[in-house]
């Protein structure tokens, strides 16, 4: 199942690079993220792996450079925590009536 979040529980969550962004036919908006979840405790296994040098460990949590990022994924098989990943998250559309206020 598909979380659904409201754009604060949004800010909160997404975090990492929108690798894509769009609306589907029934008004949900679709955001796609590149980061690194709260499970990362800092081994740098991904560090080291980076083609791009991309990513530093910062306060025992790996930080991805957005800019340097080419999305190769190589950190991604690197993390035994599973802690980098792509993430989907499905803002559905307000309720016709929220919209009308």
């Amino acid at each position: 199942m598909e979380e659904k979040l409201n754009d604060q529980e949004l800010e909160k969550v997404s975090g990492g690079k929108v690798i894509n962004d769009y609306t589907d036919p029934a008004g949900n908006r679709h955001i796609v993220n590149f980061g690194v979840l709260d499970l990362c405790v800092g081994c740098g296994a991904c560090v080291n792996k980076c083609p791009m040098q991309a990513i530093r460990i910062v306060g025992n949590v790996a930080t991805i450079n957005e800019s340097d990022c080419i999305l190769c994924y190589y950190c991604v098989d690197a993390c035994y925590l599973g802690s980098i990943l792509e993430k989907e998250t499905i803002i559905p559309p307000e309720p016709a009536s929220a919209q009308q206020s």
